[in-house]
């Protein structure tokens, strides 16, 4: 007799529950669900894996600043291929792949962004990676649940951090950031970058390594969560990524407080604070003498003062409808930067705001729906449910603010294969798909619906074996 394989078993090796299987997976196919969820599994790690190491990927098959990689679009159309072929809606339900109301909405108006964009084709090409990376996504939590999903961006991060100490130990040259490294500048010379191409993407990917083993986790063997945690810190901290190590300990105090929090006071308290936290490191990004110092220098090749005062002087005439999707860094000389921004802020590439980077490409309505979707909503679904259990409600608790807080310094909402702007994604559609609506008051209700559902099912399952006993007299 056939047994079942993997995630299963790797879930019960982990400590964690399966999800729930539906009465069709409980007769007689059991083995053949086994190999589907894996095979989710698989996807989602991928998915996770190109988005973190989507730098580098680009860096190394691009054709152009502003024409963009080939292999990486062709890679993710491809993979929301499978992802499709895998969720199969022809035969479970086109429900499966649906996207959340909110994140569609927000996509339309990204699309209809091109019809006013500065560079039509280079917005399309980016909309579209972007939409097949969302996609893929939703699809993946829909169709294989939050406890799969989870051990697949867990996996994912793992097989990154082993990939980047690699990169340190055996290719130097490109695991470090090296003093003559022009587009980084000569301040980062020394920092750990492993195949991230940047201190600030391997600092983030460390730093959600960490969480994801930090929170909803107790279930896997302790030595193994240490050893993770401890990996992923060192490296952290020899990345030197001031935004990640800071939000990192912020979105883990706040996690933490999740559960020791009531309800009634958490759903306000929260926000409150994340709204605290945000305007803090803005200012201090902006006015704090020392951080001023390191950020403002030409060296430093950030200067995220002088970048947002570009941009908000563009935002000041193009608030409405701004640039067009993805229609203001990277684009050529019709770029608004060559306008409105003068000496080295001409030189980079994205406005370390992602905030502000939504605002001169889709305006104002287009960030507060971008925001809304995958930030704010589900934030206020989680932060305000009182029967959400509480290590689940940590863990994405904790997630919405690291991207929350992240964003503030740094670029990756809607940004493309950005993976911290993946992992508010996954974020969202955990709120969406892994949250129950209902109350505990109607809890017996809904089980005995539930059992009720499941018999209907089990029955026709039976019938349509044609198993004995099953047929109504």
């Amino acid at each position: 007799m056939n047994q079942p394989i993997l995630p299963t078993v790797l879930l019960s090796q982990l400590g964690e529950r399966a999800e729930a299987e539906t009465a069709a997976e409980v007769v007689g196919t059991r083995p053949a669900a086994d190999n589907r969820a894996l095979v989710g599994v698989v996807l989602g790690a991928v998915l996770m894996i190109l988005a973190t190491l989507g730098p580098f990927i680009a860096m190394a098959t691009s054709e152009g600043a502003s024409e963009g990689s080939s292999f990486r679009q062709f890679a993710y159309v491809l993979l929301l291929g499978a992802v499709l072929v895998w969720a199969a809606p022809w035969q479970r339900g086109y429900k499966y792949i649906a996207v959340p109301l909110p994140i569609v909405l927000a996509l339309v108006w990204c699309w209809l962004s091109i019809g006013w964009a500065i560079e039509p084709g280079i917005a399309f090409r980016r909309l579209l990676l972007t939409t097949c990376v969302v996609w893929s996504a939703c699809i993946l939590v829909h169709c294989n649940g939050y406890r799969r999903n989870l051990n697949a961006l867990r996996i994912a991060m793992v097989i990154v951090l082993a990939i980047n100490f690699l990169a340190v130990w055996y290719a130097p040259e490109v695991g470090i950031h090296l003093g003559n490294d022009l587009k980084a500048g000569t301040s980062v010379a020394g920092n750990w970058r492993g195949l991230t191409t940047h201190k600030n993407f391997a600092g983030a990917a460390s730093a959600l390594c960490i969480l994801l083993f930090l929170f909803d986790a107790r279930a896997i063997m302790l030595p193994v969560r240490a050893g993770i945690i401890a990996a992923a810190s060192m490296f952290l901290y020899y990345s030197a990524s001031k935004t990640s190590i800071g939000m990192l300990i912020l979105a883990s105090l706040l996690g933490y407080s999740y559960n020791r929090i009531a309800t009634r006071y958490r759903r306000f308290v929260i926000p409150v604070l994340v709204v605290i936290i945000c305007a803090v490191a803005a200012y201090g990004s902006m006015y704090t003498d020392s951080v001023a110092r390191l950020y403002l220098q030409p060296t430093a090749f950030t200067g995220r003062g002088q970048i947002w005062s570009a941009l908000y002087l563009y935002a000041q005439t193009h608030a409405l409808l701004g640039a067009g999707f993805s229609s203001f860094w990277n684009i050529g000389g019709d770029s608004p930067i060559y306008i409105y921004g003068t000496g080295y802020t001409t030189m980079v590439t994205v406005g370390h705001n992602g905030y502000l980077d939504l605002l001169v490409t889709v305006g104002w309505p287009g960030a507060l729906l971008i925001v809304w979707a995958v930030l704010m909503w589900p934030l206020i679904r989680v932060v305000s449910m009182d029967r959400l259990d509480p290590a689940k409600g940590a863990m994405l608790c904790s997630m919405l603010l690291f991207c929350i807080g992240h964003n503030v310094t740094e670029s990756s909402l809607f940004e493309r294969d950005s993976f911290v702007g993946l992992f508010a994604v996954f974020a969202a559609s955990f709120a969406t798909y892994s949250i129950s609506r209902s109350r505990s008051s109607s809890g017996k209700r809904r089980r005995s619906s539930s059992s009720s559902s499941a018999g209907q099912n089990l029955m026709a399952q039976m019938k349509a074996r044609k198993i004995p006993g099953a047929s109504s007299e």
